[in-house]
């Protein structure tokens, strides 16, 4: 049947003679299977060999332990912050911002007796009714911290939170603002509002029509244009008045404003021969006189002007 030898030992060596008194050597702990049919004797190690060995002490104890990482934005002393921001009138003209949790880093770190102070980066509308708490980046919750002041640009809160707590993972958290529920409610029925309104018919009103300037022909009685000297065209009689035609009309400027008398050649005026405009025309002007066609083809000239 086979043999089966086991040996342990914390050191040293084995010697076994197998059939032909061959040596063979081991390790330790083993398990030899031999299949023969003889004895076998089995030696202790020689002391000769276990007295020149070397001894190895080898230090087993647990290494120190590293202190805490602190987060790089640990400083001293925290300078003051400025004055509190004032706060804004809500605009009735455009549609109400959403309102909601956000993510800020952490600023500045100062380790306290009791608490820890930190000072975050500051959204719009953060005051002291907000709620802080320090995140990891996983989204989970490590911790809150309480604002005791504020100004345009940061946030100071204070947290039972030691500086090495602010660390996960060699980063330092983030902080998370969450506005109260008041505001948020607020914020809604003010959009809701919004979308409530009738829309506004003058919101983008069209330009005004341009229109070219109304053309006037000048004041007559500030610089009143000279008296015109027309010619006697034609003549018609109408009851015991004379109708008198003249070659002259709206283009040289005459109106129904203007007067007409009849001249002599000389320019001299005939009694009597005042001419009512009655049509002026483009090229022609009509009035009647009450003269005898004769009369007026002897003083074929009518002086049109216009009255002072």
């Amino acid at each position: 049947d086979p043999v089966i030898l086991v040996g342990l030992h914390d050191r040293g060596d084995y010697s076994t003679q197998v059939m032909k008194s061959r040596r063979v050597a081991f390790a330790v702990p083993f398990v030899v299977t031999v299949a023969c049919d003889r004895s076998v004797d089995v030696r202790e190690p020689r002391s000769d060999i276990d007295e020149r060995e070397e001894r190895v002490v080898v230090d087993v104890s647990p290494p120190p332990a590293r202190p805490a990482p602190v987060p790089y934005q640990l400083v001293e002393e925290l300078q003051p912050l400025g004055p509190r921001p004032q706060p804004s009138a809500t605009s009735t003209d455009r549609f109400p911002d959403t309102i909601g949790p956000v993510t800020k880093h952490i600023r500045e770190v100062q380790r306290g007796v009791v608490h820890t102070r930190v000072r975050i980066h500051r959204a719009p509308r953060v005051d002291g009714s907000w709620r802080v708490t320090f995140i990891t980046r996983d989204q989970i919750e490590k911790g809150e911290c309480t604002i005791v002041e504020w100004d345009a640009r940061l946030v100071e809160c204070t947290t039972d939170l030691t500086p090495e707590q602010l660390v996960d993972e060699g980063d330092t958290l983030m902080a998370r603002l969450s506005p109260p529920s008041e505001l948020v409610t607020d914020v809604e029925r003010a959009q809701a509002e919004w979308k409530q309104r009738p829309p506004k018919c003058c919101t983008n009103p069209p330009p005004p029509e341009r229109r070219p300037p109304e053309r006037r022909p000048p004041d007559a009685t500030v610089n009143p244009p000279p008296p015109i000297r027309a010619r006697v065209v034609k003549t018609d009689v109408n009851g015991d008045r004379t109708i008198v035609t003249v070659g002259n009309g709206s283009a040289d400027g005459v109106d129904r404003n203007w007067t007409g008398n009849l001249v002599r050649e000389d320019g001299t005026t005939i009694a009597h021969g005042t001419c009512t405009i009655l049509r002026v025309d483009k090229r022609a002007t009509v009035c009647a006189v009450k003269l005898t066609p004769d009369q007026v083809r002897a003083n074929p000239f009518v002086r049109l002007s216009r009255d002072r």
